[in-house]
């Protein structure tokens, strides 16, 4: 199987082919099909197989449909490494998309991240401390976010202050944890999933 059995747009093709993807891994080949029907996903690989775009292209796809300048989706990292390795391949992926991120995380000036967030900015790639502290200051608006996905088992913990959309397309993505990652599944998967 190739990139093209999933139908991606041809944008968000174009930006695999120049990627150099040519075969999906297994995680992707699992992953991509029921994220991009609108199915919660919660996959388990190791390092290096694939997961980042096992579910950045799935959010791209459903993003080339609808408005465009807010937040529709939201990718929780648990390291700034990570934030920005997603914001990259988001970046990579969906350039000639024109979908455009940005990552925000600690350790740096909010400001910078603050002036980004205005712009018109399509996915935020995030870690929870810094986003919490854009929550708090009513810098970030997540009130179009219809993607959720979350590296490890994070994004518990924001919906714990943001509360859990309804309407909403999950996936979680870990190389680690097993246990928590089925916990999580049973707790929090849309009902009938």
């Amino acid at each position: 199987m190739n990139f093209e059995k999933f139908e991606l747009h041809a944008k968000i093709f174009a930006g695999v082919q120049a990627q150099g993807y040519k075969v999906p891994t297994p995680i992707q080949l699992e992953s991509i099909p029921p994220i991009m029907e609108g199915r919660d996903v919660m996959g388990l690989a190791q390092t290096g197989t694939g997961k980042t775009a096992a579910f950045v292209l799935p959010i791209l796809q459903r993003l080339m449909q609808g408005p465009r300048g807010h937040i529709r989706a939201l990718i929780i990292a648990p390291t700034r490494e990570l934030s920005e390795q997603t914001h990259k391949a988001i970046g990579l992926l969906g350039r000639r998309a024109q979908i455009h991120s940005t990552s925000i995380y600690g350790g740096v000036g909010i400001g910078g991240q603050i002036t980004r967030l205005r712009d018109k900015i399509d996915i935020v790639s995030a870690c929870p401390g810094r986003l919490l502290d854009h929550i708090q200051r009513n810098t970030i608006d997540l009130s179009h976010v219809e993607c959720w996905s979350s590296m490890r088992r994070i994004i518990c913990l924001i919906w714990a202050f943001c509360g859990c959309p309804e309407n909403r397309e999950t996936s979680s993505q870990t190389a680690s944890n097993a246990a928590f990652l089925r916990y999580d599944a049973q707790r929090y998967k849309k009902p009938g999933e």
